[in-house]
């Protein structure tokens, strides 16, 4: 694919070395991405239209790996489970199930449900595949993530970490990625060797990006869903709720590859869009499509850098046509609905991917629905990487309150603050994480401590 030649856009000096450390995080990615061998298969039985929602099919052991080399002393299963697909059809997902190291069965264990930043549509690049131990440095967004899941791990909670995005990598579609969390939540209460208390289990939720995108659709989803389930609290940041509104953020710019996998996800997941990208796609469009569906995210990224995604259609304005627009809308996080459980919310005001204004929309509105939201508006990262890096502690310790039963004020509390880290329980944290992940790396058990009080 030629490089369009258009002048790069400088970012703002605050701007520049988070920008910078991520273009460096993908390019290592890249850099050393061995050939991905081959992921789990993910087949259904005859049967699985009648099988239960959630129902689990088959586990086995799994070896939890930091950066898919170092052993790491988790407990961990990976459940394969029933579940369905973006447009209501039965298929079988993934989720990977931990506890703490050789942990026994504690039916007053909360569940943490975390949804990964995958972003991408390989079998290959799932968490299920990434977080074993398999010399594979493809998906280093999914590895990094180790680093939450085993905090989690160390306030004694259970983790289970779906493969939302399904057997086909339907990003961005709602429905799959949020039922895909709901049906795992219900798989792993259901496992025995988890030994939780069934659907009375407390469950939180938690995810950034692409796995914020996820989580609030689960929280969109579940009284409708999985209303048996008891989720206390859903915790997200980084959301995109108009998927248009990305678009329009990062067309054109050094991020214009995540575009390429948003639509090839979507592709995916609708057979109308597939056949209407496939019809309307010039040659560099379709090499740059056939290629996301075999790489993770980070790849798709840099072969991208700056490429006007317009142009990989024979279409002028193409996803304004009547047929993306249906599932643009469809995809779109409804903004006037009442979700069951409270939300904690974090966003960076000048997030050079995901715009905030959106976001800001979408508190309005769930607010004037009477939603419980607290929502931090983050004016210091000002950088989408580096908003993550501040603001998920925030978000793993308000969830912990939710599991202590601590009260939670009614309405919604929306503040823009320099950093959640101005807060010490949230700094805290992020240290005690930071030095406890080298520990792991050292091959310390990771189990319950007093990291939070």
């Amino acid at each position: 694919m030629t490089r369009p030649q258009l002048e790069p856009p400088r970012p703002p000096q605050r701007q520049r070395f988070g920008t910078i450390a991520a273009g460096l995080t993908l390019m290592l990615g890249g850099l050393f991405a061995a050939t991905p061998t081959t992921a789990a298969p993910v087949t259904s039985p005859d049967d699985i239209a009648a099988l239960a929602p959630g129902t689990v099919l088959d586990a086995r052991p799994v070896t939890i790996a930091a950066g898919s080399l170092i052993p790491v002393k988790i407990t961990a299963w990976q459940l394969r489970y029933r579940t369905n697909d973006a447009t209501g059809n039965p298929v079988v997902a993934i989720t990977t199930a931990m506890l703490p190291y050789q942990a026994g069965p504690d039916p007053s264990r909360p569940l943490l449900a975390y949804d990964s930043f995958e972003d991408s549509i390989p079998a290959s690049c799932a968490p299920s595949y990434q977080l074993q131990q398999n010399l594979n440095w493809s998906g280093v967004p999914v590895q990094i993530e180790l680093v939450m899941i085993a905090a989690g791990l160390r306030q004694g909670w259970a983790v289970t970490v779906p493969d939302h995005l399904g057997p086909t990598g339907e990003y961005l579609a709602g429905r799959m990625s949020g039922q895909a969390t709901l049906d795992a939540i219900r798989a792993t209460e259901s496992f025995g060797a988890m030994g939780l208390n069934g659907p009375r289990t407390k469950v939180g939720v938690l995810g950034y990006s692409g796995g914020a995108h996820a989580a609030e659709w689960t929280s969109t989803l579940s009284s409708g869903y999985a209303p048996e389930l008891n989720i206390v609290g859903v915790a997200a940041g980084g959301v995109p709720p108009d998927i248009q509104a990305v678009y329009n953020k990062i067309n054109r710019t050094v991020w214009a590859g995540i575009a390429v996998t948003g639509i090839e996800g979507l592709r995916q997941a609708y057979p109308e869009l597939d056949q209407y990208v496939d019809q309307h796609t010039t040659a560099a469009g379709k090499s740059a499509f056939d290629k996301t569906k075999n790489q993770c995210l980070q790849n798709n990224v840099i072969q991208n850098p700056y490429a006007n995604i317009d142009t990989y259609f024979t279409v002028p304005d193409p996803l304004h046509q009547p047929i993306p627009q249906k599932y643009l809308a469809l995809n779109t996080m409804p903004s006037d609905i009442r979700t069951d459980a409270p939300t904690y919310l974090f966003h960076t005001v000048g997030d050079e991917v995901l715009p905030i204004a959106p976001v800001d929309d979408l508190v309005a509105g769930r607010c004037a629905a009477g939603d419980q939201i607290v929502y931090r508006r983050d004016s210091a990262s000002n950088e989408h990487v580096l908003a993550a890096i501040a603001g998920l502690p925030g978000a793993a310790v308000w969830l912990k309150d939710r599991f202590d039963g601590v009260p939670l004020a009614p309405g919604c509390d929306i503040r823009t603050v320099p950093t959640t880290l101005t807060d010490p329980r949230n700094a805290a944290f992020l240290g005690d994480t930071l030095f406890k992940s080298l520990l792991d790396i050292a091959g310390y058990p990771v189990g319950p401590d007093d990291a939070i009080g």
